[in-house]
């Protein structure tokens, strides 16, 4: 009985889902830009086309000359993405350490120890198998020469795309039932630009190569039945010049760079992410990594490797375009004609790559302008943290009036409507500009004046150090006074410091020294050792008559009024002396 009973439940349900509409069936809803994949792929293969310029790909790609690229990306939501070489010279041996670490390493030739992909993978799950096939031998004597030796399977020859592949299917077969990161590099674009220009035949018999060699492996993974559980990332690690023979320049940024060497390409086979909106967006280099470490499940690379200055492809949310000024660093007291060093620290607080143009200035007058360059240049976009860097600056005061100023910084986006290379195709201007500026910190640019006095063909020296203008010095021997005026323009106040000899005037305890501004008497601060007396004191913007007295002034007299009372003296010792000699 239980048992007719539970058949006859299962047979009512049976009907029941087939009597249920279609339309009632859940749809399985379309990942938004900037969702992370949601499959974990066992393999990842990434190609590296050596030296294939941006534009000369994609007329063959419109063209319909590379048959295997094109079916790699009709496989997916991702277009063929632009990417920059922010951090890098555009060579080679610059190219490929970025590639497979994430951070370019700027002037220096080579990728240090235990940063690439291969050496992380396999410390990070030792069941993976790594391999790497090169049809350059740099790859083995200057660009990864402490990264081969923790790689399983590793070759570097200089030899033709059809032999690096014949290695790279014999991997796959060997390999198919294992996990496993596999480089493919193909040296072809490369030499025959070096050999017969961007523009030749011979360049673009050597792109569709690589494609017609890249098909191959494909068609291997389709046999082995893994093609669905692999990753294929194809790439390039630098661009070319336009109609010539060469590729090396300066990452972007640099004044002299070139966007046909930095600007290059990312093709990517993950279907579970949809970036078409964003196809005219820029990418970064350093991508590359942080994406192969996302397909196969380390989405935390960025904590997990804090040096890392990529972002997965579909972690950059193309949406926010924000840098700020966050700190500035300054000389505050200084003297006229000497320079003012300014560090401003300027953050990249949104996603895109960013070139910001840093302007400073003291009391809203422009000091100087600068817009980073490299190596100091771009300030990454990161999805896991931010990016920063120091812009130094140098202010003349040679023709600045003394005074304290007010020193403030602006940053700004090059904008969208921009006519730069690469900013122009960025389709957002920055939103968030309430952290572009920042107001923090004065400068004193004093004045620093010595006044000769001269008594009795002596002389002295007064000197007076101040934020205001010194004019009109003038010491009186009879009113043992010395007097000057200011005039303070910038600031809250005026101050001054005057150094006064005591052979010259001197006050004491019982007569103290006297200080007036604008005939109002001022309070000062004294400071004094045995030669000299210093004196500070304050008082309002504007133009005063500065009084200071004393109680003991030397005596002037003429030269000739000296020798006079000296043959007096002398006259007078005389006669006392002959009076005597008479008594």
């Amino acid at each position: 009985m239980d048992e007719v009973y539970r058949m006859s439940i299962s047979s009512i349900l049976f009907i029941f889902l087939l009597a249920v509409p279609l339309c009632c069936v859940p749809v399985v809803p379309t990942l938004c830009v900037g969702e992370p994949s949601s499959q974990d792929f066992s393999r990842v293969i990434l190609f590296s086309w050596d030296g294939i310029q941006y534009n000369h790909l994609m007329e063959l790609y419109t063209s319909g000359k590379l048959t295997n690229l094109k079916q790699l990306v009709n496989e997916t939501r991702l277009p063929i993405l632009k990417a920059l070489i922010t951090d890098h010279t555009t060579e080679t041996n610059y190219g490929h350490p970025s590639l497979l670490s994430g951070v370019g390493q700027g002037t220096t030739q080579g990728c240090p120890d235990n940063i690439t992909v291969w050496e992380k993978i396999e410390a990070w799950n030792s069941s993976w198998v790594t391999a790497s096939i090169a049809g350059k031998s740099k790859f083995r004597d200057q660009i990864f020469l402490e990264a081969k030796d923790d790689v399983d399977y590793w070759y570097a020859e200089n030899v033709y795309a059809g032999v690096v592949t014949d290695l790279a299917t014999e991997f796959v077969q060997n390999h198919s039932a294992h996990s496993f990161f596999l480089f493919v590099h193909y040296r072809e674009p490369d030499y025959a630009g070096h050999n017969y220009g961007e523009n030749s035949q011979q360049y673009e018999d050597a792109i569709i190569e690589c494609d017609n060699q890249a098909g191959r492996i494909l068609s291997t993974l389709e046999v082995k039945g893994i093609r669905d559980s692999t990753a294929i990332l194809i790439t390039t690690d630098h661009g070319f010049a336009e109609g010539g023979t060469g590729h090396s320049g300066s990452a972007w940024g640099a004044p002299d760079s070139d966007p046909n060497l930095y600007t290059i390409w990312i093709a990517c086979s993950s279907g579970t992410v949809d970036l078409s909106e964003a196809a005219n967006e820029y990418w970064d280099q350093n991508d590359v990594a942080p994406t192969i470490y996302s397909l196969i499940g380390l989405g935390d690379y960025g904590s997990r490797w804090p040096y890392i200055r990529g972002s997965a492809l579909w972690e950059r949310a193309f949406n926010v375009r924000d840098v700020a000024i966050i700190g500035i660093q300054l000389s505050t007291n200084m003297t006229v004609r000497e320079p003012v060093y300014i560090g401003v620290f300027v953050e990249n607080h949104g996603n895109y790559t960013e070139i910001p143009t840093v302007s400073v200035y003291y009391d809203g007058s422009l000091i100087e302008t600068k817009t980073l360059v490299y190596p100091n240049a771009p300030l990454s976009g990161y999805s896991h943290g931010a990016s920063s860097s120091e812009v130094t600056f140098t202010w003349n005061t040679e023709n600045v009036s003394p005074g304290t100023y007010t020193i403030s910084a602006k940053a700004s986006v090059v904008s969208a409507e921009g006519a730069s290379q690469p900013n122009l195709a960025y389709s957002k201007n920055e939103t968030d500009t309430a952290d572009n500026t920042l107001v923090d910190g004065v400068v004193t640019v004093q004045q620093l004046l010595t006044h000769c006095v001269v008594v009795d063909e002596t002389p002295f020296q007064v000197i007076t150090l101040s934020n205001s203008h010194v004019t009109r010095f003038n010491f009186s021997e009879p009113d043992m006074k010395i007097s000057f005026n200011v005039t303070t323009i910038s600031g809250t106040h005026g101050f001054c410091n005057v150094t006064i000899p005591k052979t010259l005037l001197r006050a004491n305890a019982t007569y103290p020294w006297k200080v007036s501004v604008g005939g109002v008497d001022k309070a000062y601060d004294k400071v004094e050792n045995s030669t000299h007396t210093f004196l500070y004191f304050t008082y309002a913007l504007g133009s005063h008559k500065v009084e200071i007295v004393g109680t003991w002034a030397i005596s002037e007299f003429p030269t000739f009024v000296h020798l006079l009372l000296f043959l007096i003296l002398l006259t007078s010792a005389l006669i006392t002396k002959m009076c005597k000699r008479k008594s």
